[in-house]
């Protein structure tokens, strides 16, 4: 017995490898048969749940509440997509405040508490119906409303019912959405165990129907004097307004983004509100907001990455068009470019393709193809893995099939293999077609499922994609001239923030015409058209702030800046009216950049968190006030950084090396002083040699 277990006898090990070697052809064989002849069943085998997770990244290692914007506990299969879609983003988006967390739970509350179905909603809504001004003997008074018509495209409902609800949380109004023009059938509902789809009997029959000329509008009650920002009591108040914030809308309309006017709109129960445009640079102009936008958004360019992530999550049918797609075309590719493609003359214009080419070639999104006659073999050899899919958005089927038949004709010049895909083409554009609305939402959404985005000019599908996915786009210019491509073809855009195309140019201040674009930093002009002064004032919000004044890493409250400041970011300290003007001349500080013991401060314009970015998509413009030595900061310390480095453009560096505040940890980074005028200065990178 002994021997036999210490040295087992040659027919025992041939007989032991051989049940190996079937235990082995078992386990290789039996799951693709699994597979197969399971396919039909309706519990498909765990490894193959397994499988697809890591495809599309582990389920737990994605954040499926946004960081706290997605409220838990909602049931999974009424809304597929609410706590599916981080598993399909390669990249998590931008974190949300904690204030804005709280901000979103409170208003899911005070839906619940006053949305229809309730008590609250059946007293405001009698009270509209016999016309009487507010009561608060007969209705809830922490219960008011705000209606968004919904109109056009799906871009601008979407937009329009974002800024709609930014500003029923500014204000403590429950948002009703119009379901016409599928609001209700495109989109799972965004707030917990109620509804934000306006009810069927609303006591407004023909709100649908409200225009600029509506008499009970606030710009016309204004201009008939009915009502006047010097009304104090809430009997002299109508039982609604409407506001008119159309493409055309009046001066007196314009009054709706005033403060005044904001403390008489406060005291009515019911607003109704058309817009198409997304009007949150407006309400950031509106000085009563701006205090409580500081702390819902310490990142001003992030609104409605946020908001759009928060509310809009596709229903079952559309998610399903979208994940498919995904999986079919965009999966498995090493980089997905989007280039959304809107003329708005419907025409199938050379221009706008040698436009497209040259972008995105230029930008190196997309290789260069070789010439005709260039022999295959002379191209290199593709690197492992490395493939580019194109996904195409656009109503005309031309330019995909152009862009897709020069990537098959030609070969690339880095040997890249190229895929271009387009989901649909509608040839023209179908209001109120569900169908239709349909595949645009789902475009849409897989737009914002890629790596990188080329969106056109003044579109709202592009705006939509790229806030969704956390995406700075490059956008091309809408030409002047139809018969020219723009030089340069497209310019990387101030952030992922929607552009408002029908901005207030009114200073509520001043009470006089105004740029509404050099109001306050961190709402810029646009650049979605090239050399057209009167749309290039269309606002859009930017990542720079000024006046906010940070304390030991803790916020205090802003302090506003001269109006003839220089743009300033969501670290700076508040600007300082006393600091002597910039030298005559440039001077240039060696690296590392002195930090004085008082009166100069330097920051960046992004929050203080750490964040890692190329040194030449860095904007170092933060204000920078100079002691009264002769020798400006002569009297600054240094101090070593924890990660220093001496980075050359195209390297990255680590934010949390620049300093935010006096006395601490500096950066590295060359800079050079830059007289701004007057009496402010800006900090910028300077180019180190190579």
């Amino acid at each position: 017995m002994a021997s036999r277990l210490k040295r087992p006898d040659r027919r025992y090990s041939q007989w032991r490898c051989a049940v190996n070697a079937v235990l082995l052809a078992v386990i290789v064989t039996v799951p693709p048969m699994v597979f197969l002849f399971r396919a039909s069943t309706s519990a498909p085998p765990v490894w193959i749940g397994a499988a697809k997770a890591l495809r599309l990244g582990s389920a737990t290692g994605h954040d499926r509440l946004l960081g706290g914007l997605l409220a838990d506990g909602v049931d999974e299969r009424s809304c597929h997509s609410r706590y599916q879609s981080a598993m399909y983003r390669r990249k998590a988006g931008r974190q949300p405040s904690p204030y804005l967390v709280s901000k979103l739970r409170q208003h899911e509350a005070l839906q619940r508490r006053c949305g229809p179905g309730t008590a609250a909603y059946s007293d405001a809504a009698e009270q509209l119906r016999t016309g009487k001004s507010r009561d608060s003997a007969t209705g809830s008074p922490d219960c008011k409303y705000l209606v968004s018509i919904s109109y056009r495209g799906v871009g601008n409902r979407i937009l329009a019912a974002a800024a709609a609800f930014l500003y029923a949380v500014l204000t403590d109004r429950v948002l009703l959405i119009d379901p016409s023009n599928e609001m209700g059938e495109l989109f799972c509902e965004p707030f917990p165990g109620t509804t934000w789809l306006l009810p069927p009997d609303f006591p407004l029959t023909s709100y649908t129907n409200f225009s600029i000329d509506t008499p009970e509008s606030y710009g016309n009650m204004l201009k008939r004097k009915v009502i006047s920002a010097a009304s104090t009591t809430t009997q002299q108040l109508p039982a609604f307004a409407y506001v008119h914030l159309d493409n055309h809308l009046t001066d007196e309309d314009k009054m709706f983004f005033c403060d005044e006017d904001q403390r008489v709109l406060r005291d009515i129960w019911w607003l109704v509100m058309r817009t198409d445009s997304y009007i949150v640079p407006g309400l950031f102009l509106t000085t009563g907001f701006q205090q409580e936008l500081d702390m819902l958004f310490p990142e001003p360019d992030t609104v409605f990455h946020h908001l759009g992530r928060y509310l809009f999550h596709p229903n079952n049918h559309v998610w399903g068009l979208v994940t498919r797609y995904h999986d079919a075309y965009l999966a498995a590719a090493h980089q997905r470019v989007g280039i959304q493609i809107r003329v708005f003359d419907g025409s199938e214009s050379p221009e706008v393709l040698e436009q497209i080419t040259t972008c995105t070639q230029r930008e190196s999104l997309l290789p260069e193809v070789l010439a005709a006659g260039v022999e295959p073999s002379a191209v290199p050899p593709t690197p492992a893995g490395m493939s580019t899919a194109v996904l195409v958005t656009s109503l005309k089927a031309w330019y995909h099939d152009k862009i897709k038949s020069m990537y098959w004709e030609h070969a690339t010049a880095n040997g890249e293999a190229v895929g271009v895909h387009q989901p649909s083409h509608e040839e023209y554009q179908h209001f109120g077609t569900k169908s239709h609305d349909a595949k645009a939402w789902a475009e849409i959404y897989l737009l914002s499922l890629t790596d990188v985005v080329v969106t056109s000019g003044w579109s709202t599908f592009g705006y939509v994609g790229q806030g969704l996915g956390g995406l700075t786009p490059l956008v091309m210019y809408r030409p002047e001239n139809a018969s020219m491509v723009p030089d340069p073809p497209c310019v990387r855009d101030l952030s992922m923030e929607p552009c408002f195309h029908s901005p207030p140019f009114y200073d509520c201040r001043t009470k006089q015409g105004a740029d509404t674009g050099k109001i306050v930093p961190h709402v810029q002009h646009c650049k979605d058209e090239k050399g057209k002064r009167n749309n290039a004032t269309s606002p859009t919000l930017s990542s720079s702030r000024c006046g906010c004044c940070f304390s030991a890493g803790r916020r205090r409250r802003p302090t506003p800046c001269p109006a003839a400041s220089p743009a300033c970011p969501a670290a700076a300290p508040p600007c300082d009216a006393a600091a002597p003007p910039c030298p005559a001349a440039a001077s240039s500080y060696a690296s590392p950049l002195p930090l004085p013991a008082r009166n100069c401060a330097a920051a960046v314009a992004q929050s203080h968190r750490r964040r890692r970015l190329r040194l030449d998509q860095l904007s170092l413009q933060p204000l920078l006030t100079l002691s009264g030595s002769t020798s400006p900061c002569a009297h600054a310390r240094s101090l070593p950084c924890s990660r220093s480095t001496t980075p050359r453009p195209g390297h990255q560096i680590d934010l949390d090396c620049v300093p935010v505040l006096q006395g601490t940890t500096p950066s590295s980074v060359p800079v050079q002083l830059v007289p701004e005028g007057g009496r402010r200065c800006s900090l910028k990178a300077a180019a180190a040699a190579p």
